[in-house]
């Protein structure tokens, strides 16, 4: 498909700083990739790492790179395809990075500059947390006065719970006063400059503006009256003179301003000319009343006492800040907060911002640029010049800016829009097309969202409101004749036969349950997607350019929160609906996820019975109640019950409660519990679970329960967890596993395959995704108004609440309810932008449901998004029917509302899930019946299968035959590292000028692993220094003398007998593998990894070469022996494979010296024949 003219503006315009504003579904990653390849076509001189791609997410990366290899792929057929094969070769050394990869390579390649280790490792969000954790207690141990008088006032595990908040922690606030009262005098200037801010900004709004417009009827009437009687609160207001006159006046104004059900239909011409004047009453008190809250109380004695309390926390965050950067630099690590602040250190240095501004970067592409933030802004600055055109290219929408939370600051795009479309040598460009939604659709979204999207010059939170002012125009005309607009509104007030509100003793609206709603919600919805099914409703299909029937694999349903999902897929469950819930904050709390982490917490500490006995109550053992109860009267003399885990160990038929039957069930627990103590602490965390799963036959139990598959699947998902997990210990991982569930880490469920499943996600989740049909359910749901401890502004800096003895509770104060007020105004400007993210995921049909409720002028109102949306649609006085039509953008909005709930039973019932979805076949060996399964005798646990990579048969192989004691030891203490996590990681090297020449050796192996290279082209320079900075060679100074020794080792390379074989084998169409994963299973181990080089001889024989980067020391048939079991695995692998007579060749290729070793089959077959002795010797603690 040809480019749209706006399109082609972006793509084409070289010579000018480019903002570009993309809307939803406008083809934004394909103008990004074109404009890439675009600037390679227009600059073939410029190197492809001249070139810097910055995306918001790695995956976003990937996926760029991915798109441009492809295109790149094409573009480099012959005939004259030459230059963009060589831009292929080159593109695994393409900077294409999110903005903190960015900063970690300029660091490490600027490391004596920025002063930190160049090997320096980046922590994730938990490592961060956790790291965080042990400074806070590092600092409170040795906490000293005058600080200790916080601990007097404030609760000491509120202390510890703010103190790690890393947020808090890193927040860049404005310096504190250094004196307590200067603190208060700074709040009383600061809250009449405020209030007298706030009144001028009222006296411009649209209400106030709306109001002296309002045209009054020309006789006496009530509701006339009110508008008359704000008007003059109003110039009373505007001509005060102090901040606290202005302050009484708009709350006497807001007192006796209510609006309520007065004045005549007659006296103002009409129905509708009445129901607008008390609208723009009602929304001048609103406002009058948002302005009063924000104001606030003038500061008080409450104030005093926080402005002291606030210098107490400002000296503990200063020194827990201190300790957490001492932490992080004895151990080299850098969190995300110091890449990005590091590196706008480093890029104010002249010399250093000079190599790269225009030289080494040419062109800087930034993807979801709304989600920027001060400080990446400052960095992109620093590489790009604004003032030069031609410099950057930022594309965005601040519609879609929903990242808050990680530190995203809407206001930076909006300035920066301003800076770059007021010069010469920029521009701002929209991408303003849709090819996602089609056309009566989209002009509903252009009439809603303008209503929805605007910006108040008056608000303090201004700079974060969006303005939607640029309507979208549609790519796709045709339609469906139905309504594509639909909302599902349910009354939530009981009402008797006759639909009248059924009322309680004080006379007030009795409502359903809020759980209840959101059943009958997913019932309705339920019903909606089985009606659309089954009616075939035509959806657009874009890869067959045209119209189907629409299917269930078609339809997101979409959450600000998946909190209250379960209660969705209990009805999906029972309704018979296939379903996946893709991502959210559940897993933690999923009851198999828990039974296991209650079982971690046993091994760790036995004394503690609450989880002992969740663990002995959950399906993995069985205890009754009754047996339960049995255990803890066991006290064996004492006047006290014993500890669960000693009474366990105790318990026989004599004791009260424990029958003869009980006996087994403690036998088998005991036997279980003590074999999987024995062994913690000397295997692996996975290793421990997965032998907890055998001697308990857990994932056979799950299977049989309903939605066992699941079930299975998320206990898979913790074995995952545990592999990936560099904790090493019970404790860590537990506290890890804790870090994550306390954090709330968007954790998914584990996903079972789709086939054709209703998709259950968060809005964040569907960022960049689309749908022929969108949901957003629970639409009424908002956020609970929380009131923290402490709050840090950018602006106006760190407050806190402090305790106020009088009312026993702690308490806010002017500067801590002001911050508290501009993060929920912040808050609210987000959540619009978040509901235009929602909506436009939409292709076809977007449908919108959530609870309402009517007030006593038969108003109806909601909460959240749904309370927005009948405002800005003024369906606030919609008829209670159940279904009709109304007019948006010249087009059917279709209104649903359902007389009532149904009957229970119907969201309830358990129909027959589709077999395609929950039926996953179970090998009946592996998961013998259990019918009951813990009534059986435990089998003998099995051997437990390890897992051994190739890198670890390399240390086993040292560990052996290495001529030196030291040797032979440290690669047995790294195979044990590895194998067991019981061992601290060995300290990196800190690097020289002169690079060893083992770092040159691996930087030549790695080249070699890249198909691109072998011994056809020779590698670009930008891929050499690529992979010299992964292996820490940082230096400006040494590259040069890196290249010149990687390219004489190649030259060398391409000399040898290997590299013969393999130019060989492709001029002769033979087949040739590099860099071939592979897994082995030997007995009861699972061996896996890649072999660097498989390939066929023309005499058919295969042979298989591993390249090694060690020295040695001139006898290499003597070196070789180390390797014997590595190189038999990989001839086993490729035997069984292929299916083989006989083993392969096998060669080892010394690098450095170029020198091949050919080991005899005989010779690996019996290192690989005594693998467990070697594993027993692996595991010793003696040579």
């Amino acid at each position: 498909m040809q480019p749209t003219e706006e399109q082609r503006a972006a793509i084409y315009i070289h010579d000018k700083n480019l903002i570009v504003v993309a809307g939803a579904g406008s083809g934004k990653t394909r103008i990004l990739v074109e404009r890439y390849l675009q600037l390679l076509d227009t600059n073939p001189s410029w190197r492809i790492h001249a070139l810097v791609a910055i995306t918001f997410t790695k995956a976003a990366a990937w996926e760029m790179r991915d798109r441009l290899r492809s295109e790149l792929q094409r573009r480099a057929q012959p005939p004259g395809g030459e230059r963009w094969a060589r831009r292929l070769t080159d593109l695994d050394s393409a900077r294409i990075d999110t903005i903190h990869g960015l900063c970690a390579d300029l660091l490490r390649a600027n490391a004596a500059q920025a002063g930190i280790d160049p090997l320096f490792e980046v922590l994730d969000e938990t490592d961060a947390a956790i790291l965080l954790s042990d400074a806070v207690a590092d600092v409170l141990a040795e906490v000293e006065a005058p600080l200790t008088k916080l601990f007097a006032q404030v609760d000491a595990f509120q202390i510890k719970n703010s103190l790690r908040d890393l947020a808090l922690v890193q927040a860049d606030t404005p310096p504190l006063p250094a004196d307590a009262e200067e603190i208060f005098a700074q709040w009383q200037r600061e809250w009449s400059e405020s209030a007298l801010v706030t009144r001028d900004q009222l006296m411009r709004s649209a209400e106030v503006t709306a109001l002296a417009d309002l045209p009054m009827p020309p006789v006496a009437d009530k509701l006339a009256e009110l508008a008359r009687q704000y008007a003059d609160y109003l110039r009373q207001i505007a001509a005060a003179q102090g901040a606290q006159l202005a302050q009484r006046l708009l709350q006497e104004c807001h007192r006796e301003g209510k609006v309520g059900n007065i004045g005549s239909v007659k006296n103002w011409g009409g129905q509708a000319a009445k129901t607008h004047a008390a609208r723009i009453l009602r929304d001048l008190r609103e406002r009058i009343e948002a302005d009063l809250k924000f104001i606030g109380e003038p500061p008080g004695e409450l104030d005093r006492a926080s402005a002291e309390a606030l210098r107490l926390w400002d000296g503990l965050f200063r020194q827990v800040r201190q300790r957490y950067t001492a932490l992080k630099r004895e151990r080299a690590w850098l969190d995300f907060g110091d890449l990005e602040s590091l590196a706008a250190q480093l890029l104010q240095n002249d010399h250093v911002r000079e190599r790269y501004r225009g030289a080494e970067f040419k062109h800087l592409l930034v993807d979801e640029f709304q989600d920027t933030n001060r400080a990446q802004w400052q960095i992109i600055q620093s590489l790009a010049d604004i003032n030069h055109g031609g410099s950057l290219f930022a594309v965005g929408d601040p519609k879609q800016s929903i990242y808050q939370f990680r530190g995203a600051d809407v206001s930076v795009f909006e300035r920066v829009r301003k800076q770059i479309a007021g010069q010469a040598q920029g521009m701002e460009l929209p991408l303003a097309t849709s090819f996602r939604t089609h056309r009566r659709l989209l002009e509903q979204f252009n009439a809603l969202f303008s209503r929805l999207l605007t910006r108040d010059e008056g608000s303090p939170t201004r700079d974060y409101e969006v303005r939607f002012d640029q309507p979208m125009r549609t790519f796709r005309m045709a339609a469906p004749q139905d309504a594509a607009l639909e909302l599902l509104l349910l009354d939530k007030g009981v009402r008797d036969g006759q639909g009248e509100p059924v009322r309680g003793r004080n006379r007030r609206q009795q409502n359903y349950p809020a759980d209840d709603m959101r059943r009958w919600e997913a019932f309705q919805i339920a019903q909606r997607i089985h009606e659309l099914v089954t009616q075939e409703r035509p959806v657009h299909d874009r890869q067959r350019g045209g119209w189907r029937p629409i299917r269930y694999g078609d339809i997101a349903i979409l959450f600000r929160s998946l909190n209250k999902a379960p209660l969705y897929e209990d009805v999906f469950k029972a309704r018979g609906l296939p379903f996946l819930t893709v991502a959210g904050r559940g897993y933690f709390d999923r009851q198999e996820v828990w039974d296991m982490l209650d079982l971690l917490r046993t091994l760790h500490n036995p004394a503690d019975d609450l989880s002992l006995a969740a663990a002995l109550r959950s399906p993995m053992f069985a205890f009754s109640d009754d047996l339960l109860l049995g255990l803890r009267l066991v006290t064996a003399g004492s006047a006290q019950p014993l500890p669960l885990w000693q009474a366990l160990h105790m318990a026989d038929e004599t004791c009260l409660g424990i029958t003869p039957d009980d006996l087994p069930r403690l036998q088998q627990a005991r036997a279980a519990l003590g074999e999987l103590q024995r062994m913690a602490g000397r295997v692996s965390i996975s290793e421990l679970l997965r032998y907890a799963l055998a001697a308990t036959h857990y994932l056979a139990i799950l299977t049989g329960l309903p939605d066992g598959d699941r079930r299975r699947g998320n206990i898979e998902k913790l074995l995952q967890l545990a592999d990936d997990s560099s904790r090493s210990s019970l404790g860590e991982f537990s506290q890890y596993l804790s870090d994550l569930t306390t954090r709330e880490a968007r954790e998914g469920e584990a996903l079972l395959k789709a086939h054709d499943s209703l998709r259950l996600m968060t809005v964040h989740a569907s960022k960049g995704l689309e749908f022929p049909m969108v949901i957003l359910a629970d639409a009424a749901w908002h956020r609970m108004a929380l009131s923290p401890l402490l709050l840090a502004d950018a602006q106006r800096g760190l407050s806190c609440k402090v305790y106020a003895p009088n009312n026993n509770r702690y308490e806010s104060g002017f500067a801590h309810k002001r911050n508290i007020n501009m993060q929920r105004l912040k808050e609210a400007a987000e959540a619009k932008r978040l509901l235009y993210v929602a909506a436009t995921r939409a292709q076809d049909v977007l449908l919108i449901s959530g609870a309402v409720s009517q007030t006593k002028n038969n108003l109806w109102n909601a909460r959240g998004w749904l309370g927005q949306l009948l405002k800005a649609l003024e369906l606030e006085d919609i008829p209670r029917e159940t279904t009709q039509d109304v007019c948006l953008a010249g087009h059917p909005l279709r209104v649903v509302m359902p007389e009532g709930p149904p009957d229970a039973m119907l969201w309830q019932q358990t129909a027959q899930p589709d077999a395609n979805l929950w039926h996953v076949p179970v090998d009946a060996n592996a998961y013998p019946p259990q019918m009951p399964p813990l009534l059986q005798t435990l089998p003998e646990p099995p051997a437990l299968p390890s897992h051994i990579t190739v890198s670890q048969l390399e240390d086993l192989g040292e560990a052996r035959f290495s001529a030196e004691a030291k040797s032979r030891r440290a690669a047995r203490l790294r195979f044990r590292e590895a194998a067991l996590h019981d061992l601290p990681r060995a300290q990196p090297l800190n690097l020289s000028r002169r690079i060893p020449r083992r770092q040159i050796g691996l930087i030549v192996h790695e080249l070699l692993r890249h198909s691109a290279f072998q011994g056809r082209a020779e590698p670009s320079a930008e891929a050499i220094d690529a992979i010299a900075w992964q292996h820490g060679a940082t230096n400006p100074a040494t590259l040069a003398g890196i290249q010149k020794q990687v390219r004489r080792l190649l030259k060398n390379y391409a000399r040898s007998d290997v590299c013969g074989w393999i130019k060989s084998a492709r001029a002769a169409n033979r087949r040739v593998y590099t860099e071939l994963p592979f897994i082995f299973r030997r007995r009861n181990r699972v061996i896996h990894g890649a072999m660097d080089v498989l390939l066929q001889d023309a005499d058919g024989l295969w042979r298989v070469i591993d390249y090694k980067t060690g020295d040695a020391g001139g006898d290499f048939q003597r070196h070789a022996r180390q390797y014997r079991l590595q190189l038999g695995v990989y001839a086993a692998a490729v035997q069984e494979q292929l299916s083989l007579r006989a083993p392969p060749l096998t060669y080892v290729h010394y690098l450095r010296d170029n020198h091949t070793v050919q080991l005899a089959n005989a010779d690996c077959q019996a290192e690989l024949e005594r693998l467990e002795a070697t594993l027993d010797e692996g595991l010793g603690e003696h040579d």
